[in-house]
Formats: structure tokens, sequence, C-alpha cells
């Protein structure tokens, strides 16, 4: 195993040596390398002085602290229960005892202008973070913004402005953008994440938790489903759903846009080594510059992005198998022959 995330946002709220025992507990029952990447998600609320030191005496060698923003009433906003000098204090603590942390932020936020995030940004690249996280805010079915959006949402062309600053703003600061909404600067790149967009295995362990198993001819996916979800499915009492799957234009599809993704664009190599047909990478492009993804202009790859995908999907040959990862409760969020392990709840 080559990482072990514990997420689902509050871990933190255990105590040390609870985290020290589940740390423990993992490293006797699956085999991690040295200096396997641990991360534990905090939420400022529930910081304490002198906490986070003990974190990281109890085996986390990454903290990953969800900010999400300065402002105190954008936090309100969001139901967040920490205030913005609580995310200060607890990333001066991180910064003190971990020699790699990330800090999550949001953007386009109801009522959030182009000059909020531009202090917002200010304010997160004063702690100099290694890692930094920035989601653009997601409005998903079934929660309290699906049912009453919130007023005032940024429109998409705002939003795309918004990303142009975040890119700029970062880039000066020396932090490479090596994935969608992560920028890191050299030597912080967050293992745990990147297994995910490579489309390699993981374990999931916990409340919440999802997991992916690659064979030669198969995958197995195995996720914690709701009641109701076990009953209609005829689940009984095992707690959890498996879906089996291989080879399907579907799990291709998500191979091929991960992989994309990851490195900023699809071309024609990447393509090849995910046993796509070349001539798919430049189709939405034709009559146009196929110069690499990275010299390509950064509001161009907004619209790259969207264009790219519309194409068939036809593999060539069957999702290759992926690495192993290990989720001890799903996260958000390797390396060639490595293993990881995500935890939370």
């Amino acid at each position: 195993m080559i990482s072990v995330f514990i997420g689902g946002g509050t871990p933190s709220l255990f105590s040390p040596d609870a985290i020290a025992t589940l740390i423990g507990d993992i490293r006797a029952r699956l085999p991690l390398e040295p200096g396997a990447e641990i991360t534990l998600e905090a939420n400022p609320g529930t910081f304490e002085r002198d906490r986070f030191r003990a974190f990281r005496e109890a085996g986390v060698t990454r903290l990953s602290v969800g900010v999400q923003s300065f402002d105190d009433a954008k936090l309100r906003v969001l139901g967040r229960v920490h205030d913005a000098a609580q995310a200060k204090a607890a990333l001066e603590e991180a910064a003190r005892h971990f020699e790699t942390f990330n800090l999550d932020l949001m953007y386009a936020l109801p009522g959030q202008t182009v000059d909020e995030l531009d202090r917002e940004l200010a304010t997160a690249l004063a702690f100099a973070p290694p890692h930094l996280s920035i989601y653009h805010l997601t409005i998903e079915p079934n929660t309290r913004f699906a049912n009453t959006p919130p007023a005032g949402l940024p429109d998409d062309d705002t939003a795309a402005q918004m990303l142009d600053l975040i890119t700029e703003r970062t880039a000066a600061r020396g932090l490479e953008r090596y994935e969608v909404s992560a920028f890191a600067k050299p030597g912080h790149r967050c293992a745990h994440n990147l297994n995910y967009w490579q489309f390699g295995d993981y374990l999931g362990i916990g409340a919440g938790a999802h997991g992916k198993l690659s064979f030669p001819h198969r995958i197995v996916r195995r996720a914690l489903a709701r009641a109701d979800d076990l009953h209609r499915a005829g689940a009984g009492r095992r707690g959890d759903l498996q879906r089996r799957g291989g080879g399907t234009q579907r799990a291709a599809l998500r191979v091929h846009a991960q992989r994309a993704a990851a490195a900023r664009g699809l071309r024609a190599d990447a393509l090849q080594r995910a046993h796509w047909p070349a001539a798919v990478g430049h189709r939405a492009g034709a009559g146009r510059s196929r110069a690499p993804w990275p010299h390509r202009a950064r509001r161009g790859r907004l619209a790259a992005d969207v264009a790219r995908l519309r194409f068939p999907v036809r593999p060539a040959v069957a999702v290759p198998a992926g690495r192993l990862s290990s989720s001890v409760s799903q996260s958000r969020k390797a390396r060639s022959g490595g293993h990881s392990a995500s935890v939370g709840g």
C-alpha cells in the first residue's frame, strides 16, 4: 500500500489515540510501504492547540484542512461550523507540525465576486500551503441547495474567469496544476488522489466507503448502500452492494476521461497508452492547431474539455487493470505498482 486517506470530512473528531490505534490496525493487516502517505482530513471546527501535533505523532504524515472560505458570511451560507479565525489558527498549526499539508478552498460561491476570490486566494497563499485543492461549488441532488437554490451564484463566464485567476495566482507561487482541482509544489502531489485519477484500485473501509479492485477480466466495485437500496436489491444484511463489470464502454470512457484530466488534455500518446485509437484525440480539433495541451490558451482548455469528450466510445481492448488503493471511508480524493488505502465516514 502506498497511501491511506482517512476522510469523510470530520475524522479529526477522533482523538489522536484513536487515530493511532486505527493506523496501527491498518499496518497490522495491510503491507504499507515505508514512507507511505497517510492523510487525515481535518475540520477547523474541531481544532485544538497541540491536537495536530498529536496526530503527527500518531502516524499521520499529511493533513488536509477543510477551510472552504476565509469569509465568515460565506461560511455561514455553506453551513460550516467554523469561522475564519479558526481556519487560520488550524493552518498555522498544520504548517508547524507537518512537512506537507493541503488547504481546501471552494469558489463560485453564492454572491462571490472575482475580487472577493482574489482576496481569498491571497489569504490562502499567505500560509504557503504545499498543496491547494480548490473546488467549484456543485449543487448536488437531494441537498439543501438543490431544494432551495442559493441566490447570486456566479454564471459560467464568471466562474471561468475565477478559474483563470486561480491558475495565475497559484503558478506565481510555485504551485503546479497537476489535475483539475489540485495544485502542488514539487514533491507534494497527493499520491492517493493521483491513484483515483489514474484509475487505480483502492479498498473502501468504513461508513460511506466505496472501493474498486481490478482483475484480468473484470472490475469489482464495493459500495455501502442505503437500507432501502439494499432491500430492493435483495442484499439482506450484507451492508453493501457489489457490482461487477469489465471492458464496457462506460468503464472505458471513465478511464479515458480520468487519465486525460490528469494529463491536462487528450493527447495521442496518452490515448495510445490507454489502448485508444490515436485519431480520437484530435477528432474535435480537426483543422485546428494540435499543439500539446500545456501550450493551449487557458480559456481554450475549458472548451476543449467539453468538445473532446463528444465522440463514440469504442475501446480497442479491455480496460487495463489498475493499481491498488485502500479507502478506509470515502475520500474526495500513485505510482506504478503501488497500493493505497482510504478511510472516511
